[in-house]
């Protein structure tokens, strides 16, 4: 999440992005695995995705209209569609 074009990503977009990367890192694993077969610290390779952080809710988020998108209800989004992809990848990673 980030601003891309200038504006908060949407999660749709967030949602695009995210599989996006961890397909690519599912193969780099793959391969990584495939090139060292007899190394056992390559085969526990392990990916791990973390959650955001809530940011303090200052003039920029409590203003009206907000300057800033990145409210508690925004990273509680980015971050459930965080989990749902990490829980839908368990069994390629």
């Amino acid at each position: 999440a980030g601003w891309p074009g200038g504006r908060p990503q949407l999660f749709d977009e967030y949602k695009k992005n995210m599989e996006s990367m961890l397909l690519s890192l599912v193969i780099l694993k793959d391969k990584l695995e495939e090139n060292n077969t007899g190394n056992s610290t390559q085969k526990a390779l392990k990916l791990y995705l973390r959650s955001m952080h809530y940011n303090a809710l200052g003039n920029r988020y409590t203003a009206c209209p907000p300057t800033e998108w990145r409210n508690p209800f925004v990273i509680d989004g980015y971050n459930a569609i965080a989990k749902q992809l990490a829980l839908e990848s368990m069994d390629r990673v």
